[in-house]
């Protein structure tokens, strides 16, 4: 995309529009003129010299900055974004915001797949939990069950002992010697 590059000058002596009027046009309104700064001076696209003519008849005909800004949107002229690559080539807004909403539909897609797989990974994760959380259950269970086994045991034990002793004490003192001895 070769474009034909005119200084302030040159569009000055090609329309007419004096050297200071075409600065201030690209100052209120380069964002619809292809314009490229070359150290303190503009260089604009010829195809922005048409422009430059629309928005100096719009200002002869008493409008003000924001009708003209109105007028050039109404007249279908583009805005004009610079982006910064090797030869800073100026896009149209509408090419920007294609390019931008491209970009965007590539992150989104990429942001849907990352999340798909953090899903998975959250599924795997719950799953692997409740596993756990299944055998500890069951872990609580069986030691409750053991303990139960020990305290009925015990319990056994006790109740045994306590016989033995209640037996003890309803026989004779004589009985009681004889059987140790």
């Amino acid at each position: 995309m070769d474009e034909e590059w005119l200084s302030i000058a040159e569009v000055e002596k090609s329309t007419g529009i004096p050297d200071r009027t075409i600065r201030r046009y690209v100052a209120q309104h380069g964002h619809h003129l292809n314009t490229r700064k070359n150290h303190r001076n503009y260089l604009i696209a010829k195809n922005a010299v048409s422009v430059l003519a629309q928005i100096r008849d719009q200002y002869a005909r008493g409008r003000s900055s924001d009708q003209v800004e109105a007028a050039l949107a109404e007249n279908g002229v583009p805005m004009m974004i610079t982006v910064s690559n090797e030869d800073a080539t100026p896009i149209s807004l509408s090419e920007a915001l294609t390019n931008l909403r491209q970009k965007l539909g590539d992150s989104l897609s990429l942001i849907g797949s990352e999340q798909h797989q953090m899903r998975k990974e959250m599924e795997f994760l719950r799953e692997e939990l409740l596993e756990k959380l299944d055998r500890q259950q069951q872990l609580a269970k069986d030691m409750e069950r053991e303990r139960n086994r020990m305290l009925d045991f015990r319990d056994k034990e006790l109740v045994l002992q306590v016989r033995k002793l209640l037996e003890n004490k309803r026989r004779p003192w004589w009985r009681k010697l004889s059987r140790q001895a």
